[in-house]
């Protein structure tokens, strides 16, 4: 009976410290307990997210984390469940030329949320305010908001590509239509010539300009260089016109040390449009085995997020008169590169693969702009997209 009793006596000991070990690994496991908050920042009206974007987090007034989006839009904000007082947060945003958002939220698991901002005054117009603003604001760390990471990314964002709509390009809030930059193509197709304006390059002549990361193995030449702040961060930009081997254009982007290659391709300049986003246009004519001629657009706005559209054609489709209106409708038959019929069976010049006459497609059922009639045919545009582009192709179909 009473070894029983001191068994017994022993067993409620070892009990109680297992109770009160417990209770001290839960509470401690509460204390380092996080909660993850999934963000996205997105302008109100348009739904498209907003990069680098400054996120305060703060319960009880006190800072308790600080994120930055991506160039998506998107932030995660990893906070000590510890630190949110009475599963209170109130979230403090500010993002370049928005204004400032401030809204209080009741949190106790994980969570994610669509900040939406609306254009207006901000606290900062461009990256090198946004540092400014870092620096000067109490309880948000530089480094913490990830600014060394946003700056290499801004080195990078500008080979993030976004596909737009082909129907209409947005500048400024306006519709830019599909006939005026067919009617700009027709006029490039007769030999336009861009005004290069290198004013302004001398005091850039000594600065580094550098191609896949690297120095450019080419010797800048100013006549060829079109001086512009393309992505309105008051820091002149360079539109290069290389012409070493073949004419490529190249756009360099201003970081304040040195000009970074953001976007290649052949052809020459041929218009800038100034806005909320400039768009630049690039035409590449067909040129030994390349059969094709190319019509670039790439357009880049103040967050340095760059999209761009190709527009081909063959070397024998012909841009003129076109018709006072466009229609939608869909087709089916041969997309071809003349108003003809041609299966004639060929070889391609350089790669002697087969080819049937002028024929470019075949369209079944398939949705075409008509920018022109002629007799009994249709010149159309044919929009396709691949993994590897997102193009439109001009040729004749049958009516």
């Amino acid at each position: 009976m009473i070894k029983h009793l001191i068994f017994s006596k022993k067993t409620s000991i070892i009990l109680v410290m297992l109770c009160l070990f417990s209770a001290f690994i839960a509470r401690a496991q509460q204390a380092d307990a996080k909660l993850r908050m999934v963000l996205k920042t997105i302008h109100k009206t348009s739904g498209e997210g907003i990069p680098l974007s400054v996120i305060e987090v703060v319960s009880a007034n006190k800072t308790i984390g600080v994120g930055s989006s991506d160039f998506d839009g998107f932030s995660v904000v990893n906070l000590q469940a510890k630190d949110i007082i009475n599963n209170s947060i109130t979230l403090r945003v500010n993002a370049i030329n928005c204004k400032p958002f401030e809204q209080t939220y009741t949190v106790n698991q994980d969570i994610k949320i669509t900040i939406k901002l609306e254009k207006g005054t901000s606290k900062f117009k461009n990256r090198k305010e946004r540092e400014e603003f870092l620096r000067k604001t109490p309880g948000i760390p530089i480094d913490v908001c990830g600014t060394d990471d946003v700056e290499e990314e801004v080195k990078l964002a500008e080979l993030v590509e976004l596909e737009e709509e082909w129907e209409f390009v947005e500048i400024e809030g306006q519709l830019v239509p599909l006939k005026e930059k067919l009617i700009q193509l027709e006029r490039t197709l007769l030999d336009f010539k861009f005004p290069i304006d290198s004013t302004g390059f001398s005091k850039f002549k000594h600065s580094k300009f550098l191609k896949n990361g690297n120095a450019v193995d080419f010797i800048i030449q100013p006549k060829n260089t079109h001086v512009i702040d393309f992505n309105k961060d008051g820091l002149q930009d360079i539109i290069y016109q290389n012409t070493e081997h073949y004419t490529e254009t190249i756009l360099f982007i201003n970081n304040g040390s040195s000009f970074i290659e953001i976007y290649t391709t052949p052809g020459k300049l041929i218009d800038i449009q100034l806005g909320d986003k400039t768009l630049i246009s690039i035409f590449s004519n067909a040129i030994g085995c390349f059969e094709k001629k190319i019509f670039s657009y790439v357009t880049i706005d103040t967050y340095n997020v760059m999209s761009t559209y190709k527009l081909w054609l063959h070397y024998e489709t012909i841009i003129n008169n076109l018709d006072s209106s466009f229609t939608q409708r869909k087709v089916t038959g041969i997309l071809r590169t003349q108003p003809i019929v041609d299966n004639q069976h060929k070889e391609e010049i350089c790669t002697r693969e087969p080819r049937k006459g002028n024929q470019i497609d075949t369209l079944i059922n398939q949705p075409v702009t008509v920018i022109k009639q002629q007799d009994n045919w249709l010149l159309v545009l044919y929009e396709k997209t691949t993994k590897e582009t997102n193009y439109a192709t001009i040729g004749w179909i049958k009516n």
